[in-house]
């Protein structure tokens, strides 16, 4: 039988560019719809697998099947993925604001499904530190809000347990809301100090409650996490990945840490708990199964970027069934770092050509495909797969003769075998190989494609990306679909039948 074609590193990715989409403005951030016919044996830990659910979630499935949201400065445009399905455009605005009030652009987007309306699937989207949640069905808003005290960075849905879904944002804070419930209209914070038991007014910035309403309709936030001085976030924070089985949360922000939180219920161990240091700032993480894997670029002046990969030590220790949180006071740095150094190891890096122009890659796993990771590189789309990158070698032993000599891996040069020395399908530590993963480069004309919407033509960008370069990276269907973003032109691969 046959490998399948993620672990024939040797072969042609079996991809064709299908069909460009000009949305006229630029895209901020792309969503596939995530589940198929058979998610319900993952979803809510498959306790609605049953003959009564799963008529109606096929019906779900099949309706939406391949359905793409893509974000842009005003609106979200909702739009087939599929070539050979194509469906309806549908736009959805946001709210109108008073002329006086600023107007922030479509940035994050996700989808979700509440517990209420199993089969109904909802949009998440934010617009600077606000959160929409719209119904496909109805059509309409059915929630609104507030929160962050700064823009949103990401978000992303829990994987088995939809309702759920985590925002991070430049306010040093990372939160979880839950759409089974409704909005709090008085704050709940605790006392400001032992001396006063009056509520906290401190709010969003210091991760608190708002002092104001939470929002109208549906969701709330139940946990916050928030840095303090013995780890977490000083800093922006940029990305966050729930583990898909145990209550573990991994974010990622600005001032190069990789931050993990264990959670319990509903409280959360907020800031503290693990933090890793690194040479720039960390952009984004994923789970992937028992790893924690960021994705890096470089400060200025610093090395080229990396993609890292921790592991977590005693893991089965740290996600017992029943947790205990005794009180700890602040540490110093000393034992800070020895935390960080006993908690996590790296397993791999992979230096890139150079700094990514993206804040965004995809990676994308299942319970049977390899894990994958989507790096933009320019104009070019590169294909990784995870299980095949080599382990960190050791350090050189500095007792030695000859002290300033590079470990083999780490030595120019392509060695006898054909993958640079790493051996069959192998990579090299240390070193970027450009004939390494999967390559989709397309040339990204704007004026190339069908359009899907209005709007002004894109112009310059702040992010230092040239007009070309991929923004935005998205897989999903099974691994049967990517998708990359440059600007205002939208380019959609689909596996070879």
């Amino acid at each position: 039988m046959a490998s399948p074609w993620y672990r024939r590193p040797n072969d042609p990715p079996p991809f064709t560019l299908a069909r460009k989409l000009d949305v006229k403005t630029p895209v901020n951030a792309a969503a596939l719809f995530p589940w198929d016919a058979d998610a319900l044996k993952t979803l809510w830990d498959g306790q609605l697998d049953d003959p009564e659910h799963q008529p109606a979630w096929k019906a779900t499935a099949e309706r939406y099947h391949g359905l793409l949201a893509l974000a842009v400065s005003d609106a979200v445009y909702i739009v087939s993925a599929l070539q050979d399905s194509p469906k309806s455009v549908r736009r959805v605005r946001l709210p109108k604001k008073e002329p006086n009030e600023d107007k922030e652009p479509v940035s994050c987007i996700c989808w979700a499904l509440n517990t209420h309306d199993l089969f109904e699937p909802l949009i998440v989207y934010t617009a600077g530190s606000l959160i929409y949640i719209f119904h496909l069905k109805q059509n309409r808003l059915v929630g609104c809000l507030l929160g962050h005290g700064k823009t949103i960075t990401s978000i992303t849905t829990h994987p088995r347990h939809p309702y759920l879904f985590c925002t991070t944002s430049r306010d040093r804070t990372t939160r979880i809301y839950d759409l089974t419930r409704t909005p709090i209209q008085k704050p709940k914070n605790p006392p400001w100090s032992h001396r006063d038991p009056a509520p906290s007014l401190a709010g969003a910035a210091h991760g608190l409650h708002t002092t104001e309403p939470e929002g109208r309709g549906i969701g709330r936030c139940v946990a916050v996490l928030v840095g303090g001085r013995s780890g977490g976030h000083q800093a922006a924070v940029l990305g966050a990945s729930f583990h898909p089985t145990h209550p573990l949360i991994a974010t990622c922000g600005m001032r190069q840490d990789l931050a993990a939180a264990v959670l319990g219920g509903q409280h959360a161990l907020a800031g503290g708990q693990t933090a890793i240091q690194q040479l720039g700032r960390a952009q984004s993480a994923r789970h992937v199964d028992l790893l924690a894997k960021p994705g890096s670029t470089p400060e200025p002046q610093r090395s080229r970027g990396d993609v890292p990969g921790y592991t977590r030590a005693a893991e089965e220790r740290d996600c017992e069934e029943q947790f205990v949180f005794p009180a700890k006071p602040a540490v110093d740095a000393d034992d800070l770092e020895r935390m960080r150094i006993s908690s996590f190891r790296v397993m791999t890096s992979l230096p890139l050509p150079y700094p990514p122009t993206s804040l965004q890659w995809k990676y994308f796993a299942t319970d049977t495909h390899d894990p994958l990771v989507l790096l933009p590189l320019r104009e070019e789309l590169r294909m990784l797969n995870l299980s095949r990158l080599q382990p960190t070698p050791q350090p050189p032993f500095r007792c030695d003769d000859d002290e300033d000599t590079d470990p083999p891996s780490y030595q120019s040069g392509s060695g006898d075998d054909e993958d640079g020395g790493a051996g069959e399908g192998g990579t090299c530590p240390g070193k970027w190989q450009p004939t390494l993963g999967w390559e989709l480069s397309t040339v990204l004309d704007a004026g190339a494609g069908a359009d899907v919407g209005g709007g002004e033509e894109p112009g310059g960008s702040d992010s230092g990306a040239e007009k070309g370069d991929i923004q935005v990276l998205e897989m999903g269907l099974g691994g049967r679909v990517v998708v990359a973003a440059a600007q205002n032109v939208v380019s959609i691969w689909e596996m070879n039948p």
